[in-house]
Order: C-alpha cells, then structure tokens, then sequence
C-alpha cells in the first residue's frame, strides 16, 4: 500500500516537492522497526506496536487521500 501510494505520489508531485518522498520512506522503515520491536515483549505486544502501526499506517493513508484528491480534481477539471 505504501509503495504503490509513493510510487502514484511521485507523479503528482513537483521537483520542489519531490523531497516529501524520502521522508515517507523513512517514516514507514522507521515505523516497520518500532512495529517489529512490539513483537519482542511478549506481555506488552498489542500496545507495543501501535507506535509503529500508527508511524508507518498514517502517511500512508495521507498520500491515498491526496492521490485520490489530486485524481478526482485533475480529472473533473476543478
């Protein structure tokens, strides 16, 4: 979901803007670790990886709506 996401993102974006993309990278690996790090304490693994979940979910979920925002306006002519 994230790839696909950054892969549509980056052609919506300018070469100003290019530089959003390494900063979503780095927040999903970022994330994925933190995630991962949840499943090493056994006893405290549910709440243990909602700081990753939410780090590597989020911006993916941002970049969905801005791409479906961006497809809806350029295709409507808004």
């Amino acid at each position: 979901m994230s790839f696909v996401s950054q892969l549509t993102l980056s052609t919506w974006l300018d070469a100003s803007q290019v530089a959003v993309i390494p900063i979503v990278v780095v927040l999903f690996v970022v994330g994925r670790v933190f995630f991962w790090f949840g499943y090493l304490n056994p006893a405290d693994n549910r709440i243990g990886r909602g700081p990753g979940m939410c780090l590597s979910l989020l911006p993916a979920q941002a970049m969905i709506v801005y791409n479906i925002y961006k497809l809806v306006t350029t295709t409507s002519g808004l």
